[in-house]
């Protein structure tokens, strides 16, 4: 039903709202809201039943599809579709706070290009509960720090679109290219950092990051390495990957999930070396 509407908001919708002044005169208002205040309208499939159709024209809604692409370059096209000045991501296992939109539209409008918030993640398989990033971190994230474990979760990051486009967006590889393109982001621009929890996570056996194998690592692992070369990172920086790679090759033929490999890398004390 709720798609059934959305098309024919957009197909339809523009007859529709000029042939009832009363029906237009309530879009006016959600388009005011939306140019003016950037208002993100998020309504339940009950709101105004035969009216639905309006609210995808009133805030200018689009449609893009695209079938097996990978998150990255899902994104990636939602991007280029899109005309705002913000870009937030949300995950299909992923449920935004109340506050998460205005937390971060906040930080940007402060001068800063990235923003992130912090990720509550609840771990199905295990029952155990956890913060990425913690939220008593008061430091900002630095490119030492993503190097050595990917702290931000896409779902709890707002980006301007000016520093999307520039970056090129997430980069193909398949695997991880959340971290590549975080580590991209932080030696470019300014990261603004909300302390509160904006974002729940799910973490569950058909969850991507339940499924990663030592393979999948490595692959990542070498695509970090060749990144730091190109870039000239300072050595001390640049070894930070390549202890995970060591790592992976000697352990994670044991690991069955993403968190089996950061209690690894604790127990290795590669995160006090981003630390330094």
């Amino acid at each position: 039903g709720a798609l059934f509407f959305f098309l024919l908001g957009r197909l339809r919708g523009e007859a529709f709202v000029g042939r009832f002044d009363r029906v237009a005169r309530k879009a006016a208002v959600a388009r005011r809201l939306v140019r003016r205040h950037a208002v993100i309208l998020m309504l339940s499939s009950r709101f105004l039943y035969g009216f639905r159709m309006v609210i995808p024209l009133a805030c200018g809604a689009a449609r893009v599809r695209g079938e097996g692409l990978g998150p990255g370059a899902a994104r990636n096209l939602g991007a280029a579709a899109s005309t705002s000045r913000c870009l937030m991501f949300l995950d299909s296992d992923d449920i935004w706070s109340r506050d998460h939109c205005a937390a971060l539209s906040a930080l940007l409008e402060q001068g800063h290009e990235v923003a992130y918030g912090v990720t509550e993640t609840f771990n199905q398989c295990d029952g155990s509960r956890f913060f990425i990033p913690s939220p008593y971190d008061e430091r900002p994230v630095s490119f030492r720090g993503l190097a050595a474990w990917c702290s931000l979760v896409p779902s709890a990051v707002a980006i301007s679109r000016r520093a999307f486009m520039e970056s090129g967006g997430f980069p193909p590889v398949g695997f991880g290219e959340d971290w590549l393109f975080f580590l991209d982001l932080v030696r470019r621009y300014r990261f603004g950092f909300h302390d509160g929890v904006i974002t729940h996570r799910l973490l569950h056996e058909g969850s991507l990051c339940s499924q990663v194998g030592p393979q999948h690592m490595e692959f990542l692992l070498r695509n970090i390495c060749d990144y730091m070369m190109e870039y000239s990172v300072p050595p001390d920086v640049a070894e930070l990957p390549l202890m995970h790679l060591r790592l992976v090759l000697e352990q994670g033929g044991s690991w069955s999930s993403v968190q089996d490999w950061y209690s690894a890398v604790l127990d290795a004390g590669i995160l006090e070396r981003g630390e330094e």
